[in-house]
């Protein structure tokens, strides 16, 4: 196979080019050495400072030819350019491949530089030819000059070329630049040429060859008489000049074009907005006015042309970008545990982001109406650090800081945001919020355990059940995009937490969360997980995380961490008052009774199989072969196995895994994870590679990925999830640059016996695990040769069933051709007891490790399955059901409190502050799923004198006025598409914006289907207010709509609210079909609300 790609590039003057080439200083005043003088010659093999990528394999060294190449494993010597394709190692880049002798005239130019300024220059470069790459920063550049140079056989001489290549790459990407100045001649005569012309015969070759006689890429003009034109030819409409992407395995244009696909970058933003994007791929003039749509919003916005190639666009509010809880906020909140309303704190952010660069006027479309208030200006930018004075009217807020532009509104602003935070309020606010939150939820349907699964009982399984649960983005111990400051700010008792993969029934979510010992948290005595009513990924009418944390996150704080003191009793965390363990009754306590943890299984090194229920063999094939696959085939994986090396790079007979591809058939996403030599694995999702520079999780049709930090002690390796949460199975990848291993993990039993492929059929038993496509099986005793010469054979795809993308220049063919159906490899019983000392010290008595040190001798191989093993063993060990009890009940101020609830744990009855035990409550403990010597506790008020009502003081010392009551009590069934903004002018650089009070969600009585609480959540909806009955009298003679409307699916919203008001968010009565909102002041009441609250058919 053979593959070709043939440039035609031509830019005539005066007619759509962008201006002229520009050649890098070169010279022996600028540091350059040249080449010896000679014909056929080149430079010695030069090293250089860094890795430079190329056709997807890194190079330490090159070479300078005379002849107009640059080379990577070999000189090249040949005068008469052979057309492309070339083997041989031929790996060169030829930017005028002619017979060049510099004895006639001429020199060879060339210098490695990390000179400031040149890199500068190089990046830009890449910058503005590349739009995708518009933060690129060049670390290393080389530039090659054929100065003036003659050609072989010339006479009388006095036709010359001069040429310039430049190198750039930033250890990751890599391009080049040609530079064409005079370009008079294209044959030297033993070409062909003509002596006194130098034209004729066989002319010069541009472009690119990878060496193995398959994949290059050509100028179209090359080995014509056209090349002679090459220095008024361009891809990037200058003439004389050419841009390339060269690391990966195909060479990609720079530039722009009529008839390329749109590129976008980065690919991924916050979903606050201000997100500063660079749109390319099209050529864009200057009289060119350039709109962006954005799905869903139906309203096109403008973007400002930045070149030729360019367009610089700006994201809105909205909730399809990337989850606030995934995005490495740019902006810093120092010391951020507890951000209190009225106060000064500091902010910091890297002054040189992109989003604060200078710009142009803007103009565009209002989205969503905001208050905002001018509080700071003339803050010098470069400070990048700011103390800002935090409003006080709200309860949750985020910062964003943008560049000091004026602006009128009409198109979102760029900038950058901090996390969006819990404003902490006075305690009288805090009481009102809790107060009117459990007068809510009394009309709301129960969250409840209905259908959504257990927590696991240890962190152990937690961190193994990646096929049910998702670390939590704002609490874990894996990922590493997030401030340590923020990590777990709002669960401050909690080591690891993590929460349903996806929304659950009624679209909650279960968040289970870890101690410092491992075990599960008891959220009514620390600060650990709970149901949530709201799952933070959002769903329909529901806005992502926003509403979690309004909705779930915030009745916490308010009821619990920051309505009353915790004072210890010998335990932790009982609180001063009932709010807090009436919280609990709302959102349950996360429980691990019944938790049924997944199997995991494994392959990886020379193929050492685990199968799903635990026989172990080992398989040597080379080839692609079915995986996991169910019965029916709605799911298949499959794993390609490649002949390995040793740590010189040399074939050995030994197989590894080097690609993974899996889909769900029709319901999700294709997936495949594959080796590669510079990003040490690539994720590809439908045949296109995904980039995780900005973000570590990205979700897709059915399907999401996690890309972990490295594994610990491993330098270059990767740690990717591939999570189909629908079908309850994950796979764990550890890809190291010498190999994929590969850990299923199976959380779904309705897959019991349904599974066939390479790892078993999840049956239970693993005596019959060697499967066979037929449905028979070998016996489990069978010898590694029978296992391999069998499903060598069996578990082979076929063409047509291969899930696979081809690298470029390989097929099918190339992975299970002859030469691997043939493949013998080293079994294991072949090489017993003969380990080394240096495998020893290595592997110690790890009987993988051994053997795949011995049959591949790589270190690196070895350690990857010494590893992988030990990760195995944990998943195993996580893997075997823990015996535990039931969560007991708490009483009307009382709580039994326990370290956990496994075997033999045991727990004590505690009453809360102000409260005792009516009588002596022994302790009880776990045996055997059940609490021995159980007996019901209760708690009696101990008389007390009331203390003095507190007050809240500012800095200052003065007592602020009371606060105007709020009633929010609708609140939690509308929409509210009211954001109070304050922001701050930050001087010759920068606003800072203050979002308190962020988007809520629709929250509508159909959309909870709970069988018990519909008909009187319906009920309760219909009878508002008397006010909404006027509102509604007013609409039904033709009430118009003010301009602060959302629309839904089911309902109209609208707000008579002004944007420039000051006042709180407003409330809204929903009905059936249409929603009216109103925002005068009412009476409200800030104490408890009256009668028994409390939900006592709720055991916990």
């Amino acid at each position: 196979m053979i593959v070709a790609k043939l440039l035609v590039a031509f830019c005539l003057f005066l007619n759509g080019c962008f201006g002229s080439v520009e050649f890098y200083p070169y010279g022996p005043s600028h540091g350059d050495e040249y080449a010896p003088i000679n014909d056929d010659g080149s430079s010695p093999e030069i090293p250089i400072s860094t890795l430079f990528p190329f056709f997807n394999h890194q190079h330490e060294h090159l070479i300078v030819n005379t002849n107009g190449v640059i080379s990577f494993l070999r000189t090249v010597s040949t005068y008469t350019p052979n057309p492309f394709p070339l083997d041989g190692d031929r790996r060169l880049v030829a930017i005028f491949w002619a017979d060049v002798d510099t004895r006639k005239g001429g020199t060879v130019w060339y210098r490695e530089s990390t000179n400031q300024t040149m890199l500068e220059m190089a990046s830009q470069e890449v910058r503005n030819y590349f739009p995708s790459f518009f933060r690129f920063q060049a670390t290393w550049v080389f530039i090659a000059t054929w100065d003036n140079v003659a050609f072989y056989g010339c006479y009388p001489c006095e036709k010359r070329n001069t040429f310039q290549e430049i190198l750039i790459t930033n250890g990751q990407y890599s391009f080049t630049i040609f530079n064409y100045k005079n370009i008079t001649w294209t044959t030297g005569t033993a070409s062909g040429g003509n002596s006194s012309t130098g034209l004729g015969g066989t002319p010069a070759q541009v472009g690119f060859n990878a060496g193995d006689g398959k994949v290059f890429y050509a100028v179209n003009a090359s080995r014509t008489p056209a090349i002679l034109g090459i220095n008024h030819m361009s891809n990037i409409n200058i003439p004389g000049k050419f841009a390339f992407r060269i690391d990966s395995a195909e060479i990609s244009n720079g530039g722009c074009n009529t008839h390329g696909t749109l590129t976008i970058a980065p690919r991924y933003g916050p979903m606050l907005g201000g997100q500063y994007f660079v749109v390319g791929g099209p050529c864009m003039n200057s009289d060119d006015i350039i709109y962006i749509h954005y799905s869903p919003l139906v309203t096109s916005f403008p973007c400002q042309r930045m070149s030729n190639y360019s367009a610089l666009c700006i994201t809105p509010v909205f909730n399809t970008t990337v989850n606030p809880a995934l995005f490495n906020n740019p902006v810093k909140r120092h010391n951020p545990a507890e951000w209190y309303g009225g106060r000064q704190y500091t902010i910091s952010w890297d002054p040189l982001a992109f989003e604060l660069k200078d710009s142009d006027k803007e103009r565009g479309f209002k989205i969503l109406p905001w208050e905002k208030s001018i509080l700071h200006e003339n803050v010098d930018r470069n400070l990048a650090q700011f103390t800002l004075n935090l409003g006080s009217d709200g309860y949750m807020a985020a910062i964003r800081v943008t560049s000091a532009i004026e602006t009128d509104l009409s198109i979102p602003e760029r900038g950058i945001w901090t996390d969006i935070f819990a404003v902490v309020p006075s305690h009288q606010e805090t009481k009102r919020f809790c107060y009117n939150w459990i007068r809510q939820e009394r009309g709301l349907p129960l969250v409840t355990y209905d259908d959504l699964p257990p927590c696991p009982c240890t962190l152990q399984q937690a961190l193994m059940d990646t096929a049910r649960y998702q670390p939590d983005p704002d609490c874990n111990n894996l990922m590493d995009n997030k401030d340590p400051d923020l990590n777990c700010l709002y669960r401050a008792s909690a080591r690891h937490c993590i929460r349903l993969s996806q929304p659950g029934f009624l679209g909650q979510d279960n968040v289970c969360c870890y101690g410092n010992t491992g075990s599960l948290l008891d959220s009514r005595v620390e600060e650990g997980g709970t149901l949530q009513r709201y799952h933070y990924l959002g769903g329909d009418d529901v806005i992502p995380y926003v509403t979690n944390f309004y909705y779930d996150v915030l009745p916490f704080l308010h009821c619990c961490r920051y309505f009353g003191h915790v004072t210890d009793l010998g335990h932790r965390g009982v609180t001063l008052f009932s709010e807090c363990q009436t919280y609990a009754k709302f959102r349950h306590v996360s429980s691990c009774y019944n938790y049924v943890p997944p199997r995991p299984a494994g392959a990886n090194g020379d193929p050492h199989m685990r199968t799903v229920d635990g026989m172990e063999y080992n398989f040597n094939g080379i080839g692609e072969f079915f995986f996991i696959v169910s019965h029916n085939a709605s799911f298949q994986s499959q794993v390609r196995f490649e002949q390995a090396k040793d740590s010189q790079g040399r074939f050995v007979s030994a197989s590894v895994c080097t690609a993974f591809v899996a889909e769900m058939s029709n319901t999700s996403d294709r997936v495949e994870v594959r080796l590669n030599s510079i990003r040490v694995a690539d994720v590809i999702i439908n045949a296109q590679t995904q980039d995780f520079s900005d973000v570590a999780w990205l979700r897709y049709r059915g399907v999401s990925v996690l890309n972990l930090p490295k594994p610990t002690g491993n330098s270059t390796g990767r740690d990717i999830l591939v999570m189909f949460a629908d079908l309850g199975v994950t796979f764990r990848i550890l890809a190291t640059k010498d190999v994929l291993n590969v850990m299923p993990i199976i959380a779904n039993d309705q897959l019991k016996g349904t599974l066939t492929g390479l790892l078993g059929d999840f049956d239970g038993n693993p005596g019959n695990d060697l499967l066979l496509p037929d449905g028979t099986s070998l016996q489990s005793n069978a010898t590694e040769e029978t296992i391999f010469r069998t499903f060598n054979t069996a578990w082979r795809i076929k063409e047509v069933g291969s899930m696979f993308t081809y690298p470029v220049g390989k097929s099918y063919q190339d992975y299970n051709g002859h030469a691997q159906s043939n493949f013998h490899p080293v079994f294991a019983t072949s090489i017993i007891n003969s380990a080394t000392v240096e495998a020893i010290s290595l592997c110690g008595n790890n009987t993988n490790c051994l053997f795949d040190f011995h049959v591949t001798g790589s270190r690196a191989i070895a350690m990857a399955t010494l590893d992988f093993t030990v990760d195995l063993k944990d998943a195993e060990d996580a893997s075997i059901p823990v015996p535990t009890c039931p969560i007991l009940s708490s009483t009307d101020h009382g709580v039994w409190v326990s370290n956990n609830t496994l075997e033999n744990a045991t727990a004590r009855f505690r009453c809360n502050m102000g409260y005792r035990e009516n009588s002596t409550c022994r302790p009880t403990t776990c045996k055997n799923g059940r609490w021995e010597n159980y007996q019901p506790c209760t708690c009696k008020e101990i008389p007390t004198v009331p203390p003095p009502p507190s007050t809240h003081t500012t800095p200052t010392g003065r007592t602020p006025p009371p606060a105007t009551p709020r009633d929010d009590s609708l609140l939690l069934r509308s929409i509210s598409d009211k954001l109070q903004l304050m922001w701050i002018t930050v001087g010759t650089g920068v606003f800072v914006v203050v979002i308190i009070a962020l988007i809520t969600a629709l929250v509508l009585c159909s959309k909870f289907r709970s069988r018990r609480q519909y008909s009187d959540c319906d009920k309760h909806t219909l009878s508002s207010s008397a006010r909404s009955s006027e509102y509604r009298h007013n609409m039904s003679r033709g009430f118009p709509m003010s301009h602060d409307s959302a629309y839904t699916q089911s309902s109209r919203v609208l707000s008579d609210h002004s944007a420039n008001s000051r006042r709180s968010l407003p409330r809204y009565n929903v009905y059936d079909n249409t929603a009216y909102g109103s925002s005068e002041e009412v009476t409200r009441i800030t104490g408890p609300p009256p009668g028994d609250f409390r939900r006592h058919d709720v055991l916990f």
